[in-house]
């Protein structure tokens, strides 16, 4: 009989996106914006617009990732600032800034207390504070204490989360609750909430989505023991996509125990942390710094939150967060000739197709095409077919020289219809031994024929 492996669901660490569904989480914009710009703020305002009805369609359809201010987000913002009385200009001054503070602050179901990382001592009575936006003033709600767990790990099968209501039908407009901690009135299982890491989480009655959520704080029968401090991070600013970058959390513990880390990353497609490793204690007495290294690449462009929290032996949490710009990353243009690549017979005004090969090239990516000569050659009707008196001829050591223009500016995607013997001006060329060279439009990057083909007055 094979036996499933069980995972108590035990408190490790803290969800580490918890802000309300509704608002931007009562950001204050401080910087100006515009086309180009990508950052944290750009991200947080473009939350804010969609949330107002001011839809970013590739945004809101996460198409792509917040933190990159794009067309879609200036024409956005130019409905916001026309609803708000601002001229309609796109930018994000200091006008428009004070007009989406006002509205963030408005916006914002923020509860304040616990803020996270508090350590709440059972039986002890503590204030739960929130801010209430006014779309749910005026109606009653419920709070719930959930205990915070990392996400079950494929192959195991894991106990459920238990969830405790604390307070039922409160007035949202009181603004507070005192708590007497570790008390509730219902959980599926009657058993009371053990120490560890938990989020309190306030809903309107009637909805799950109209909540807000506080960040981790812990219950403990014991508030002497002291939560693990970070004493540095050190992060990346910027990366290319798919470029591997790499984080070294440096933590330390007062109680001298091992700590468990804990990443999110902003790129998952479900909010949820991962328990990544558990350092090993010190055995020394004093507090140590533990390190612990991460790495991490990102598959699309934007403006990434990383959010990392600590964990010591007794469930006391600390947490720092930093961001990452991630640009697009770019790709060598760059094209191989295929046809002629050498031996071909071309008759003289025959119209052959030039045919290339071209890579991580666009649609605005122009080529150049040219026709390269050859004095090195073996006979005198040769030598009598390629000398031309208004052709420069190079040092012996180099015998291939460029004899003619055949056009500027081809699109990239094209198979070039050539009328074999004419150049750019359809001034004639000789028949003779040659090679095609084809270029990015105004760079040395080109690739030519293998080996020399030849313009034939007919096909021997």
């Amino acid at each position: 009989m094979t036996m499933k492996k069980l995972l108590p669901v035990f408190v490790v660490a803290a969800i580490l996106s918890l802000t309300s569904s509704v608002s931007a989480g009562n950001y204050v914009f401080e910087k100006d914006m515009s086309i180009g710009s990508s950052n944290v703020d750009v991200a947080e305002l473009q939350t804010l617009l969609i949330n107002q009805g001011f839809d970013i369609p590739s945004v809101s359809s996460n198409a792509t990732p917040k933190g990159y201010f794009g067309e879609q987000t200036k024409r956005a913002v130019e409905k916001f600032q026309a609803s708000v009385g601002v001229a309609s200009t796109g930018y994000v001054g200091p006008l428009t800034r004070a007009k989406l503070n006002n509205e963030s602050q408005e916006m914002s179901f923020k509860i304040t207390s616990p803020r996270g990382g508090e350590n709440w001592k059972r039986g002890s009575t503590e204030t739960i504070l929130w801010n209430a936006p006014a779309f749910v003033r005026a109606t009653y709600g419920h709070i719930i204490l959930a205990p915070v767990a990392p996400a079950c790990p494929q192959g195991y099968v894991c106990q459920p989360n238990v969830s405790y209501v604390i307070a039922q039908n409160i007035s949202v407009d009181q603004h507070l609750y005192n708590w007497r901690v570790g008390d509730f009135i219902s959980n599926l299982g009657g058993t009371p909430p053990s120490d560890g890491v938990y989020t309190i989480q306030i809903c309107q009655n009637g909805t799950s989505t109209v909540c807000a959520t506080s960040r981790p704080f812990t219950i403990s029968s014991n508030t002497a023991i002291k939560s693990p401090v970070i004493d540095r991070l050190d992060a990346p600013v910027e990366l290319s996509v798919d470029q591997l970058g790499t984080w070294v959390v440096h933590a330390s513990d007062p109680q001298n125990t091992s700590l468990s880390y804990m990443v999110t990353w902003g790129d998952e497609p479900v909010s949820l942390p991962t328990l990544l490793r558990t350092s090993a204690a010190n055995p020394t007495p004093q507090p140590f710094v533990q390190t612990s290294t991460f790495t991490h690449s990102y598959e699309k462009a934007g403006v990434y939150k990383i959010v990392f929290t600590v964990r010591n032996a007794s469930g006391l949490i600390t947490q720092t967060s930093t961001t990452v710009n991630v640009r697009t990353s770019e790709k060598p243009v760059s094209v191989r000739l295929t046809s002629p690549n050498g031996g071909e017979q071309w008759v003289l005004k025959s119209t052959p197709q030039i045919s290339w090969v071209p890579t991580n090239a666009t649609t605005t990516t122009k080529l150049d095409l040219y026709l390269n000569t050859s004095l090195c050659v073996t006979t005198q009707s040769d030598t009598a077919d390629v000398t031309s008196p208004s052709l420069t001829i190079l040092p012996p050591r180099d015998c291939t020289y460029r004899a003619a223009i055949l056009d500027k500016n081809v699109a990239v995607s094209t198979i070039y219809n050539w009328i074999v013997g004419t150049d750019i001006d359809n001034k004639p060329i000789p028949k003779g031994n040659y090679k095609i060279e084809v270029c990015l439009a105004g760079t040395s990057k080109c690739d030519q024929s293998d080996d020399y083909f030849s313009i034939v007055d007919s096909v021997q």
